[in-house]
């Protein structure tokens, strides 16, 4: 029982200290030569494969729900959605779940002692046949969604804009899930447009 409650207890901190720093990872890349100025209206080019941990649940749920989140997140800016062959510029995007092992090691020096309490009262650990080794490593499951979005101008095909948002996902309920796509989809496109133009 102990020990479960010990994995537990690790896994809920490697979670919430993702949580209490940056529960999204941003990478961005851009044609810096590019006056994005120029772009006003955008179009979808047709969706491509996603991939997703066998066992993963709400992966038709998850695309739909970012497909939706860069959408509100693009006309909120200003641009226009429109038919493909009218578009500036072209949007695509990919995503996928993986399960990652890490490792965290914990502190219980004389929890298995019979002398725990008494060590625990003093702050003061005995030596003695009695001590019992002070760190334990256990191995943590978490999930961790990546999602890739590229922009290219219609006319030339040339990539303008790349960005990947990669968090854990903290929930295996489909209401948090969502919201965590939500949030990894605003952190991303606040990159996009770039602030900096050619000169």
């Amino acid at each position: 029982m102990k020990n479960h409650f010990l994995r537990f207890f690790i896994l809920a901190n490697v979670l919430l200290s993702a949580a209490g720093c940056s529960t999204v990872d941003i990478k961005t890349e851009y044609d810096r030569q590019m006056d994005f100025s120029r772009y006003k209206t955008y179009a979808w080019l047709p969706e491509i494969g996603d991939q997703k941990a066998p066992s993963e649940e709400y992966v038709e749920e998850m695309n739909a729900w970012a497909k939706e989140a860069i959408d509100r997140n693009l006309v909120s800016k200003g641009f226009v959605p429109v038919p493909r062959e009218e578009a500036d510029f072209l949007v695509s995007f990919r995503s996928k779940v993986e399960e990652t092992v890490g490792t965290q090691t914990y502190d219980e020096y004389g929890y298995d002692s019979p002398l725990y309490r008494y060590r625990d009262l003093r702050n003061h650990p005995l030596p003695g046949p009695y001590d019992y080794p002070r760190y334990r490593t256990y191995e943590v499951r978490y999930k961790e969604w990546a999602l890739t979005v590229d922009m290219m101008d219609r006319i030339n095909t040339q990539l303008i804009w790349h960005g990947v948002a990669t968090q854990l996902l903290e929930d295996d309920k489909a209401e948090a899930i969502h919201r965590q796509i939500e949030q990894a989809v605003l952190t991303l496109l606040e990159k996009f447009p770039p602030t900096a133009q050619p000169k």
